[in-house]
C-alpha cells in the first residue's frame, strides 16, 4: 500500500471490495450447476468452471468495475465475437466447399 500511496480504507474500496464482491454470486452459481448437473466426466467440471467464470465476469463488469475495466472488458468480448464470427464462416465456407467438391465426384 506504501508503494502505491494507497491507504488501507482506499485500498479495500477501490480494489478488494470491487473483486470480493461478486465471489457470492459466483459461488451460488456453482453450487447450484454442481447439484443440478453431478458432472461426472472432466469435461463437465470444466464446463462448470466456465460458467462460474462468466458469472464471477458479468457480476464485476456489470456492478463492481471501474469504467476502464468495463470498457477492456467490452472490447475484449467484441473480440471474441468477432474472432468467433471469422471462425464460424471459415467452417460454413469449407462445408459449402467439401459439398461441391462431392457434387462433382458423383457424391463419393
Amino acid at each position: 500500500m506504501r508503494v502505491v500511496g494507497a491507504s488501507g480504507r482506499q485500498m479495500l474500496r477501490e480494489v478488494y471490495l470491487p473483486a470480493l464482491l461478486p465471489v457470492p454470486l459466483m459461488a451460488l452459481a456453482l453450487y447450484g450447476l454442481r447439484s443440478a448437473v453431478h458432472p461426472s466426466s472432466i469435461a463437465g467440471v470444466i464446463t462448470i468452471a466456465a460458467v462460474g467464470a462468466a458469472v464471477y465476469a458479468g457480476a464485476y463488469l456489470g456492478m463492481t468495475a471501474p469504467a476502464d475495466d468495463r470498457d477492456a472488458g467490452r472490447r475484449a468480448v467484441a473480440t471474441l465475437l468477432r474472432f468467433g464470427g471469422q471462425r464460424a464462416d471459415a467452417a460454413v465456407r469449407e462445408q459449402r466447399r467439401a459439398a461441391k467438391e462431392r457434387g462433382r465426384t458423383g457424391g463419393e
